[in-house]
């Protein structure tokens, strides 16, 4: 009937002019890129330029975050890391060798890092999100984020649950 409304049991509803609401929609888009570069030597994992703030406006939403840099390694036989940030905790599933491995066999390495992930930081204060990296191997390199001035970019869309 016009003008009436159908419930559906994820708490979504559908309108009789057919637009759907109160699921999968984009609340916020947060967007902040950097073409400065960040280096380190570090085992620990190191924060790097790439990085972005956002305040949910529901506890329950989740975050999708978005990243691109390029990661170089300046020696040969090294390896390293890249993985994401909400504020002091790390994303990865390992928290030692991150979301992302780099490995220069015989070569340095320079290479594209994108990550995607879906956090649910379960808040509505603000939280932080950045790209960090580390060497996994010992030796002399260092390991850096956005070489070369590169735009590095990080994308949090913000979806309503």
């Amino acid at each position: 009937l016009s003008g009436s409304t159908l419930n559906v049991n994820s708490g979504a509803t559908i309108a009789n002019s057919g637009t759907a609401t109160g699921f999968g929609i984009i609340k916020q888009i947060i967007h902040n890129s950097t073409t400065t570069a960040t280096g380190t030597t570090a085992a620990a994992f190191t924060a790097t330029n790439c990085a972005a703030q956002i305040t949910p406006s529901v506890a329950a939403n989740k975050i999708i975050v978005m990243v691109s840099s390029s990661v170089y390694i300046s020696a040969a036989n090294q390896q390293a890391s890249a993985t994401i940030y909400r504020d002091s905790t790390n994303l990865s599933a390992s928290s030692t060798r991150g979301i992302v491995q780099f490995w220069g066999n015989s070569a340095v390495v320079q290479g594209d890092c994108s990550i995607i992930l879906t956090d649910h930081p379960n808040t509505t204060n603000a939280v932080t999100y950045a790209l960090y990296i580390r060497k996994l191997s010992s030796g002399g390199s260092q390991v850096f984020a956005g070489v070369d001035s590169t735009t590095q970019f990080i994308t949090l869309l913000e979806v309503q649950v």
